[in-house]
């Protein structure tokens, strides 16, 4: 089983210099970089698109993501992403592989490169102009937890968020739906001093009031990486004879 990795640790898009193959009126490509899946870069109708991050000087990094978008709807065959010194000659990172069905978020790690510039390649196979729309892509590091979540733990706990009508009787009388969540809970006893301290302190300083990718097994389970923050506002780490406990909860908007 693979260990659960949060991707959004030195981020490197967010700060980069964003360019694109074209946009539409209204859908900019810096949007990519507010970590808002609903703030959009749309693509202007052409038959092949790309996202480019300028980061100024080289920069490490070992995974990219990308959240709310929709490229298989869009009829996108191929992704990859590539990095490059000189904005001329480029190198391959990720090679092309085709989207989730039903515009899944998408986590991708590899061993960590360095470049200055980062692009994102979308193609269709030249099927036609698409408009392809994307709300977060991130390049960076992630962030590793120290085990597996404890069991029994459950990577499909939904929560619907809605208004249920009741007769004069008690009776139901329909169920008008808002919108539905997906919840995550993480928690293990067996936190080292050093991983507290060194990795989830800072990580928690940052980016516990933000977005980010949660990917709770990359090994085997990929494709289920979502698009989650902190629930609670409470944050401990409580020691544990010589370990510290780590938990925390998880809630995101559930895309079916």
């Amino acid at each position: 089983m693979g260990l659960p990795r949060i991707l959004r640790n030195n981020d490197r898009v967010e700060d980069a210099t964003i360019t694109s193959s074209g946009e539409a009126t209204g859908f900019p490509d810096d949007n990519v970089t507010d970590w808002k899946d609903y703030t959009l870069w749309t693509g202007d109708s052409a038959q092949s698109h790309w996202l480019k991050a300028d980061a100024g000087s080289q920069v490490t990094a070992n995974c990219f993501a990308i959240a709310g978008h929709n490229l298989n709807t869009e009829g996108v065959t191929r992704i990859s992403l590539d990095g490059s010194n000189d904005d001329a000659a480029w190198t391959e990172i990720v090679a092309d592989f085709a989207p989730p069905n039903g515009d899944d978020t998408i986590a991708r790690f590899f061993t960590q490169e360095t470049w200055r510039y980062w692009r994102l390649d979308i193609d269709n196979n030249a099927g036609g102009a698409y408009d392809p729309e994307i709300g977060i892509w991130y390049v960076g590091n992630y962030l590793e937890l120290p085990r597996a979540p404890r069991t029994p733990h459950d990577p499909d706990h939904i929560n619907d968020k809605s208004n249920i009508a009741v007769g004069g009787q008690g009776h139901r009388l329909g169920v008008t739906l808002d919108y539905s969540q997906r919840k995550f809970n993480y928690n293990t006893n067996l936190a080292t001093q050093t991983f507290i301290t060194n990795s989830w302190l800072p990580f928690r300083t940052s980016y516990r009031n933000s977005n980010f990718v949660w990917c709770w097994d990359y090994e085997n389970h990929l494709s289920e990486a979502y698009l989650m923050g902190m629930e609670r506002p409470e944050h401990t780490t409580p020691y544990h004879s010589k370990w510290r406990d780590l938990s925390f909860q998880l809630v995101g908007r559930l895309i079916e």
